[in-house]
């Protein structure tokens, strides 16, 4: 799951931090992060992929004062997303009308290069295309050659309003198959140069991809970076004062919160729900049980956490995969990483990287205070997509 943004002001983060992360690296020097990589290196195609993934042989150099910070990181990707001012692009947004009515939208971000192939992009909790980090994503990726559509997750868009008692869950991947269909058919696409899931977007892509076996031959290749693969066991993290998770849970909440109370009178028309309860609500879990559950079949909050999470379907994945984690990232700890080195035994086609510095989607790089526009996950990104096209041709 993935911090969206806070509601204090950006400025007195950015500044708060960047005092914190100073006085850090004074007292702490500058200690050189390791990556680390899990993979079958006897198959052929994982190993081919990889010495094409340059980024993961220079290693990961963070900006110089505050990058080896996992909470400065992951904090100043949640106020700025990227740093600098986006050039823009030429997009279309698309909405489309589901089997139950309601509104499911998707991005289409052009290149203006030969066109390589097309990529889908999705996004964390409460995120879609005109967030500041998938923008530049995407516009790197058109710079590449390839086109990009990004799914929006339904409901976090301020403004379409929903028509019905629907807004995106943890695992809910109805509407990312309708996209993905109706991507196929008017693009005339017969293969996806790759998925890539940010977060909670990698959740749902996992689920999506392992509890139907046949939507693995629309891509070429998947990505999976810093989600938590099992919701209870998330739950029971975020629970924990430890590395401030609590925080971060409250934070989470009321960005959900913002998401709910924007659409409350289509919502109220539909649903029984106590909005008091949901209001006072101090954690995703709280939130879940006073509202999520009114939302979704499941007859129970413990059934409805299981069946979301993508530790019970990534198993049956056997398309290539990168899987990324960060050691300092606050909200996902070193425990449940035991879930994607767990998947080499059953698909040689992952590569799991773990790296000591980049916190929660941060993996800011170069300069001393202020860093590049463009992440080194960012990178790291096209050049597995590319190197995945070059084996799978």
């Amino acid at each position: 799951m993935l911090v969206n943004e806070f509601t204090f002001e950006p400025w007195f983060f950015v500044l708060l931090m960047l005092l914190v992360a100073s006085a850090y690296f004074f007292f702490n020097g500058k200690p050189q992060g390791e990556i680390e990589i899990y993979y079958d290196n006897s198959c052929n195609i994982t190993s081919s992929i990889l010495s094409k993934c340059y980024c993961l042989k220079e290693g990961y150099d963070p900006s110089v004062v505050w990058g080896r910070n996992g909470h400065i990181q992951s904090l100043l990707f949640t106020v700025l997303g990227r740093f600098g001012t986006v050039v823009k692009q030429s997009t279309q947004r698309h909405e489309l009308i589901a089997k139950d009515g309601s509104i499911v939208t998707y991005d289409v971000f052009n290149t203006d290069e030969k066109e390589k192939g097309f990529i889908l992009v999705i996004p964390g909790i409460c995120n879609t295309a005109e967030n500041t980090y998938v923008k530049v994503f995407a516009r790197y990726m058109t710079s590449l050659g390839y086109k990009v559509a990004v799914f929006n997750h339904t409901g976090a868009l301020k403004n379409v309003k929903l028509r019905k008692a629907k807004i995106f869950t943890y695992g809910q991947t109805d509407d990312l198959d309708f996209v993905v269909s109706t991507l196929m058919k008017r693009e005339k696409i017969s293969q996806f140069s790759a998925a890539i899931g940010f977060s909670l977007g990698a959740n749902i892509l996992m689920k999506y991809l392992g509890e139907d076996k046949e939507r693995q031959n629309y891509f070429k290749c998947a990505t999976s970076i810093c989600q938590g693969y099992d919701i209870p066991e998330c739950n029971i993290y975020f629970r924990q004062w430890d590395n401030l998770r609590c925080v971060y849970n409250y934070c989470l909440t009321r960005n959900m919160l913002k998401v709910i109370n924007r659409h409350k009178e289509v919502l109220d028309e539909h649903l029984d729900v106590n909005w008091n309860r949901i209001s006072s609500v101090k954690s995703l879990s709280q939130l879940d049980e006073a509202f999520t559950i009114k939302i979704t079949d499941e007859d129970s909050i413990d059934e409805f956490y299981v069946k979301s999470s993508s530790s019970q379907y990534m198993k049956n994945i056997n398309i290539p995969l990168l899987i990324m984690n960060a050691k300092d990232d606050p909200l996902i700890p070193e425990a449940l990483f035991r879930y994607p080195k767990n998947l080499i035994d059953t698909n040689p086609n992952v590569l799991f990287v773990v790296t000591t510095y980049g916190g929660h989607m941060g993996y800011f790089e170069g300069g001393i205070v202020f860093p590049n526009q463009l992440s080194w996950l960012d990178r790291l990104l096209g050049q597995f997509v590319q190197a995945s096209a070059t084996k799978a041709s």
